[in-house]
C-alpha cells in the first residue's frame, strides 16, 4: 500500500534480487544435493537392513527358546509375550532386553568370562543392580527403562556373544 513518502520515491521492485538469488542458490542447491542424498539414503538403507536382519535373528532366537529350551522359572515374561506375538523381536523388545540383561549377568558371574570381557560385564552388573533395585521398590518402569539399556552394553567391543539354546538347556 503506497504511502505520502512513496509518491516522490517509489519502492524498488524485488524481483531483480528474487530472480538473482534463485539463479545462485539452485545450482550449488542442486550440486549439494547430488553429493550428499546418495551416501545418506546408503547409510539410511545399510542401517534399514541390518536392524531388519537383527530383528529376524532375534525373532529365531525367541521363538527356538520359548519351545526348544523353556524353563519356566527363568522364561516367563519373554515367553508369555513371545509366543503369541506375530514378531517377537519388535512386540518384546522391552522384555527380550531384560531377559538378555539378566542371562548374561549370570554368565558374568564365572570369572574366567569376566575376565575375557570385563568392559561388558561391568556395564550388565550397573544394569542388573539397577534393575534389582527398582524390582525390590515395585518400580515397573525404572526396572523396564535399565532393562532396555542392555543393547548399550552389547554394543561394546568385549561384549559376550548371545548365549546358544544348547547352552541353555
Amino acid at each position: 500500500m503506497p504511502v505520502m513518502a512513496d509518491i516522490d520515491d517509489p519502492p524498488k521492485s524485488r524481483w531483480r534480487g528474487i530472480l538473482l538469488g534463485l539463479l545462485v542458490a539452485s545450482p550449488l542447491g542442486l550440486g549439494l544435493g547430488l553429493v550428499f542424498l546418495p551416501s545418506l539414503y546408503g547409510q539410511i538403507m545399510g542401517g534399514i537392513g541390518a536392524f531388519d536382519a537383527q530383528l529376524r535373528v532375534d525373532d529365531e532366537f525367541m521363538k527356538t527358546l520359548c519351545v526348544d529350551a523353556l524353563d519356566v522359572d527363568r522364561d516367563e515374561a519373554l515367553c508369555g509375550c513371545a509366543i503369541p506375538a506375530e514378531f517377537p523381536s519388535l512386540d518384546c523388545q522391552s522384555q527380550f532386553s531384560s531377559w538378555m540383561l539378566l542371562e548374561q549377568h549370570r554368565r558374568c558371574a564365572a570369572e574366567q568370562t569376566r575376565q575375557a570381557a570385563i568392559g561388558f560385564c561391568a556395564c550388565v552388573d550397573t544394569l542388573a543392580a539397577q534393575v534389582t533395585a527398582a524390582t525390590e521398590k515395585e518400580d515397573d518402569k525404572a526396572a523396564r527403562m535399565a532393562g532396555q539399556r542392555y543393547r548399550a552394553c552389547a554394543a561394546l567391543d568385549d561384549a559376550l556373544a548371545r548365549p546358544t539354546i544348547e547352552s541353555l538347556q
